[in-house]
């Protein structure tokens, strides 16, 4: 929800004072009504994200009718944070509605945290909110190349009056900007930004983003080890699922950062770049493509008619090698799994 306030909150001062054009001020009519829409939502499943979610789940089930047949078992676990639950039981829904008679269990607790969200001592320092590298280097790169001085003197009567960090405050604006997309609403703030002033926030919130959690040498890979937790729990259901012991399915519900630093640890798809110049972060994996809304991996299981286990990788629907083992799409469970458990 601060994201929202704080924006309105500024705008809000600004108008008291005087300080606001008439694009400010038809602007702030605009944050009113978009903070009246989203006043405490903020961090919950938007209704697009429950149409994602049920999507997925019945193609899914349309295109796997062997996994899901009735009196599969299937199990379900989520991040504890409601909106992975409020996923989970999205898409749950769907896939009982899709294919009957399946034996679904879901779980939410602190067990399931460990293994979808899982954290080391080295990602909790990147990550924290007062890491060096945000204050240092990260400001530099944002210094150098965003500016926020149109947007400001679009607003305001007299910018330099606004007692806020001007770059700060762009970004802020960005966030309500994007996030327009994931969400019902009639606002419309895509005047507020230039293209080239979007391609520039997004550049640099795209590199934080891979510094963080992809495989910058930079970053001593921090990221991608921190997943190593996942994978195991990967390779452990499905060496039990082969066997014959396990379950026919089984889905986990998390966080983006979380599913970017798996598919950097294990190789998958585009993630595999390992770029070292921060000015070239953007170019080395690109978001919407990886982590859109919804962001999903499917590992999908075959047996074929020599009794060999083949594997097919999937990201976000769309089939992507391994490129460590060529082009595939189709792996030996045997390479793939010796290729994950070198990663451990």
């Amino acid at each position: 929800d601060a994201r929202y306030k704080d924006v309105l909150d500024l705008m809000e001062q600004q108008g008291r004072q005087g300080n606001l054009t008439p694009f400010g001020q038809d602007v702030l009519g605009r944050l009113r009504i978009l903070w009246s829409e989203a006043q405490g939502h903020g961090g919950m499943l938007s209704p697009l994200g429950v149409q994602q979610h049920r999507g997925i789940a019945a193609r899914m089930a349309a295109a796997y009718p062997a996994v899901f047949a009735p009196g599969a078992r299937v199990d379900a676990s989520s991040s504890t944070v409601q909106r992975c639950q409020d996923s989970m039981d999205a898409f749950c829904a769907a896939l009982q509605e899709a294919a009957e008679g399946l034996q679904l269990r879901r779980r939410s607790d602190a067990s399931t945290m460990a293994v979808l969200v899982p954290r080391t001592p080295a990602i909790d320092s990147l990550d924290a909110s007062t890491a060096p590298w945000r204050r240092n280097a990260f400001r530099r790169f944002q210094e150098a190349n965003l500016h926020p001085g149109r947007l400001f003197g679009a607003l305001f009567i007299r910018p330099g009056r606004v007692a806020a960090d001007p770059i700060g405050l762009m970004e802020g604006f960005y966030y309500l900007v994007v996030g327009q997309q994931d969400i019902p609403s009639e606002v419309d703030l895509s005047d507020l930004l230039t293209p080239e002033e979007c391609f520039a926030l997004w550049r640099c919130i795209s590199s934080r983003m891979y510094f963080v959690n992809m495989r910058s040498p930079r970053s001593g890979m921090a990221g991608p080890e921190s997943a190593r937790p996942l994978l195991q729990h990967i390779v452990d259901c499905a060496d039990a699922a082969v066997a014959g012991e396990g379950d026919a399915a089984t889905l986990r519900f998390g966080h983006d950062s979380n599913l970017i630093r798996l598919l950097a640890l294990a190789g998958v798809g585009g993630c595999t770049a390992e770029e070292a110049d921060p000015a070239l972060y953007w170019k080395a994996w690109r978001d919407w493509e990886i982590s859109p809304m919804a962001a999903n991996l499917q590992l999908v299981f075959y047996r074929d008619r020599r009794g060999e286990v083949l594997v097919k990788c999937l990201l976000n629907e769309n089939e992507v090698p391994v490129p460590a083992l060529g082009d595939g799409p189709y792996y030996p469970w045997t390479r793939l799994r010796a290729h994950f458990v070198s990663l451990l």
